[in-house]
């Protein structure tokens, strides 16, 4: 039983990692495409 509920836990910990790695990737191309955007609209004007 203890063996299983480390594992458990070590595996929540590395989905819990995952999803901050992905928040983080998102705000990243977030802020990119919003420059861009930004970029684009600034120079047709």
């Amino acid at each position: 039983m203890h063996g299983k509920s480390g594992c458990f836990a070590s595996q929540n910990l590395r989905f819990r990692n995952v999803k901050t790695q992905t928040v983080l990737f998102n705000r990243i191309i977030f802020t990119k495409i919003k420059r861009f955007t930004v970029f684009s609209f600034s120079k047709k004007q």
